[in-house]
């Protein structure tokens, strides 16, 4: 391409070459007898059809309720197996959880550590009400409780 053309630019798709765009040169110009600018441009699709497609979803109609919950439980008891519990307790309504504290010491009894989780739910059909909520993070804790022999530190709403 660069005996033929000048100002030429390369294009990439995810550091594959897939081809060039380019002004065609004067003197190639005219030894064919044409006047003015021509531009000339090569794409090779297949590094293309490569590239993975990004999936995008509709942005929620409803709101979100965060509500952070502490468990008291034994040192022990994995904090993965009691987010998985969560999830599972949670069903549709829950979107969300992350683990954003753990405590053990004063306050607490021996050998029992504290994981504070934040809930976020949300409806896809409705806006929750608070009974709707309250009853959700209501299922949650229970199935903690029974699951590990947990107890509820405090819940705040946010």
């Amino acid at each position: 391409s660069n005996r033929l053309t000048k100002h030429t630019l390369a294009i990439e798709i995810h550091g594959t070459y897939a081809g060039y765009l380019g002004q065609v040169r004067e003197e190639v110009l005219a030894k064919a007898g044409v006047e003015g600018d021509v531009y000339v441009a090569e794409f090779n699709l297949a590094p293309l059809a490569e590239v993975p497609l990004r999936k995008y979803s509709a942005l929620p109609r409803f709101p979100k309720v965060q509500r952070d919950v502490a468990l008291v439980l034994d040192r022990g008891v994995s904090a993965e197996s009691v987010e998985q519990a969560i999830r599972t307790a949670g069903g549709e309504l829950l979107q969300a959880v992350t683990l954003f504290d753990v405590y053990e010491g004063e306050g607490l009894p021996a050998g029992k550590r504290s994981l504070a989780f934040s809930l976020e739910l949300m409806s896809h059909q409705k806006t929750l009400t608070d009974a709707e909520i309250e009853a959700a993070v209501g299922q949650i804790v229970r199935t903690v409780e029974q699951a590990f022999g947990a107890t509820l530190r405090g819940a705040r709403n946010s």
